[in-house]
């Protein structure tokens, strides 16, 4: 063996020299040791099974452990057989002790034989890293790709506090400085272990550490305390692993919002809240969640926001990303993959980002999305998000409400009025092509949310709205769909896409409801098919005044209604058979400008005292039902052109199931002579001529039956006898 006096100080006396020969012939010793001849600064080198003495093969086959420990009563031990057995003599005689204390110096050199340093153990309080006190030195092979160090303080008595991993300054710190570790340059590329004591502490990572292309990769390992880890950034080849024990962990990642030191993967397998900080970068400008890392203990990733992926497994019941810009633009945030338990809450940064749930080209769609995800918008309220279940393909049921949207194994999207589009699979959205319901019971305020069915046959009920922003739903694209709006507070917008005949109810889902709840404007338009259009107010028990118009050249039309502030607006042509309204009890005023030719018109007026109005009438039937009550029927009295009642065309028919009905067939404004008749047959009564539209009635509800001719002169032939208000034979 070559001692190492020249380097460190005055050579050992001969019979030290023969003593320390002898000691380091004996196989069962892996490490030779030079000390000052004075013996009082307590600075040792090592080469351990090295090169800088007799080489010392281990039966191991060289794959060697070299263990530090505190033996309880102030002194250093080693061992170098994974702790069976431990010695106090580090020189040539027993005496040669080295204290557990700061100002102990120590240096070990490990030589190419795949080794390792253990500072510390769990054997007991004493042995943990931070008992060890000593200035450690510790050097890896340069080269050595199978170094490892390993600083256990898993036993340690003391009070919470940091321990510090800085690669590039080649530093470890224990929370009290009771762990004093300097690193060679040469990497242990085996790996370098920090295990935390129990009482909850916190590590600092500055950076792992990566030289001459081997990576020092970092394992932490918590405790059963509450524990955090910041990681501030990763060199290439070196990655962090994070498992933080049973207590509420929590890992950090980013340096002062930044993601960009992070070269190469953190790894987050345990227990832990995972906060992602990247508010400052404005680089990033697309980021990807999902399945995919290949790694057994943490198989989903975030990528794209850092050179490298961060992963994570199913330990993190949380994780938390903090967006930033790419430039003038936000971040695309494609949200593919989330798992089971775990919450992803994604705050978006100060521009228009976009976050889009679920990966059209992936199977499932919404079922890949296991995990709740949180979405908030940055400070320009324009962000987008989208769900996109295209390629699902069940029959679904969907809830939409102010702040969620949920469907079954779906794990479901918080969001709030911070974005500023919902978008629910627009372009083959929400739904599949199945049959599915969606329920829209509440949208969030100031925000445009869009719903599409898809291809099915999709019932889509709004139950309610929020204010100031726009609903925006599409039925699904196979006839039959029926949309139900219900009640809303901001502008509806209908679209209804199939071939076929579809349904639009207002005011319920089907049977009687009320109108009252529809304080939004409500526009239906309907695509390659055509719809039935209901509107329902049977329980209502106020009374209400309603205005229909209808334009057959202009093809729109509009109802309103006193007891809701909204206009509902439609085009006549694109309805079907009947288009029918409904009223309530309180007694109501129906003033009908005009109905359309395109489609019957039935008006049921509720079962209070009624009163109809009917200014102009397409060329088609308009049925006038009065359910109970006294009601009252003005047929004409135009003041505009076609005057009186030359704007009625097609077929009137009115009726009182239940009441009576007073009818007035006036034409006084008409300066034209008209030839009527009137006939009655004892059941029903006709009145042909005074109007292009021809009028019946049944006598069994007409209280009063009153014609007011026009003053161009007149003919009139009535059929029949006039008995207590009505015609008999």
């Amino acid at each position: 063996m070559r001692l190492l006096s020249e380097s460190i100080g005055q050579g050992l006396s001969r019979r030290a020299r023969r003593n320390l020969g002898t000691r380091t012939r004996q196989r069962n010793r892996r490490f030779a040791v030079e000390s000052l001849e004075d013996r009082t600064l307590l600075s040792y080198t090592f080469t351990y099974g090295g090169v800088n003495g007799p080489q010392v093969v281990a039966e191991s086959g060289g794959n060697d452990s070299f263990t530090v420990i505190n033996n309880g009563a102030g002194l250093l031990e080693w061992s170098t057989d994974g702790g069976a057995t431990y010695s106090t003599q580090w020189g040539s005689l027993p005496t040669d002790t080295l204290n557990a204390s700061s100002a102990t110096s120590l240096t070990i050199n490990l030589g190419a034989d795949n080794s390792a340093i253990d500072i510390g153990t769990a054997q007991s309080a004493t042995s943990a890293a931070s008992g060890v006190l000593a200035a450690l030195s510790l050097n890896a092979f340069a080269g050595n790709l199978s170094d490892s160090l390993s600083i256990n303080d898993a036993t340690s008595p003391l009070a919470s506090g940091t321990y510090g991993y800085n690669g590039p300054a080649r530093a470890i710190s224990g929370p009290l400085g009771d762990i004093n570790v300097t690193e060679g340059t040469a990497a242990f590329g085996g790996g370098t272990s920090i295990i935390g004591s129990n009482a909850g502490n916190t590590f600092a990572v500055a950076s792992t550490y990566a030289n001459a292309g081997i990576g020092e990769p970092l394992s932490i390992t918590g405790g059963p305390g509450n524990d955090t880890a910041n990681i501030d950034a990763t060199a290439v080849g070196a990655t962090a692993t994070l498992s933080l024990g049973s207590g509420t962990g929590i890992v950090n990642v980013g340096n002062a919002g930044s993601l960009a030191g992070i070269n190469a993967a953190v790894i987050v397998p345990s227990s832990a809240t995972l906060n992602i900080g990247d508010s400052a970068d404005t680089t990033s400008s697309t980021a990807t969640l999902d399945n995919l890392s290949g790694n057994g203990s943490a198989p989903y990733e975030v990528t794209g926001l850092s050179p490298a992926p961060i992963e994570y497994g199913a330990g993190v019941t949380a994780l938390n990303i903090t967006g930033g810009t790419s430039g003038a633009n936000g971040v695309t945030y494609a949200i593919n993959n989330t798992q089971s338990l775990t919450t992803t809450t994604i705050t978006g940064g100060a521009n228009k980002n976009s976050f889009n749930l679920s990966n059209a080209a992936e199977s499932g769609g919404l079922d890949n999305l296991l995990g709740p995800v949180v979405v908030h918008g940055g400070a320009s309220h324009t962000d987008v998000v989208t769900l996109n279940d295209s390629s699902a393909n069940f029959n679904d049921a969907y809830t939409i409400t102010s702040t969620t949207v949920s469907r079954i194994v779906f794990g479901g999207l918080t969001y709030d009025s911070t974005i500023g589009t919902l978008t629910l699979l627009a372009e083959n959205l929400l739904g599949t092509n199945g049959n599915n319901t969606i329920n829209v019971n509440g949208t969030a305020n100031t925000v445009t949310t869009n719903i599409n069915g898809q291809g099915g046959v999709d019932t889509i009920n709004v139950n309610g709205t929020g204010t100031l922003g726009v609903l925006n739903v599409t039925a699904g694209a196979t006839a039959g769909s029926t949309v139900n709006v219900v009640a809303d507070n901001e502008p509806v917008n209908v679209s209804l896409n199939s071939p076929g005949a579809d349904t639009v109810n207002i005011g319920s889902t089907g049977g009687p409801g009320t109108m009252t709840g529809i304080l939004g404007a409500i526009g239906i338009i309907d695509g390659p098919g055509h719809y039935t259009l209901a509107f329902h107010d049977e329980n209502d028990p106020a009374a209400q005044t309603w205005m229909l118009n209808n334009s057959d050249i202009l093809d729109t039309a509009s109802v309103a209604m006193t007891g809701g502030i909204a206009t509902v607006s439609y085009r006549p042509a694109d309805l079907t058979s009947p288009l029918s309204f409904s009223g309530g009890g309180g007694g109501n005023t129906f003033d009908v400008n005009k109905t359309t030719s395109h489609v019957a018109t039935d008006l049921s007026t509720g079962v209070g005292n009624d009163t109809v109005n009917v200014i102009a009438t397409g060329n088609n039937t308009l049925n006038i039902h009065g359910q109970a009550g006294l009601d009252v029927v003005d047929l004409g009295s135009s003041l505009v052109a076609p005057l009186g009642m030359q704007g009625l065309n097609g077929t009137i028919n009115v009726d009182n199931t239940l009441g009576s009905t007073a009818l007035t067939l006036d034409d006084s404004q008409d300066t034209t002579g008209q030839t009527a008749s009137l006939t009655d047959n004892g059941t029903t009564g006709t009145m042909t001529g005074l109007s292009p539209a021809t009028i019946n009635y049944t006598d069994a509800s007409i209280s009063g039956l009153t014609v007011n001719g026009g003053s161009g002169g007149n003919t009139f032939t009535v059929k029949g006898t006039l008995v207590n208000g009505a015609f008999v034979p």
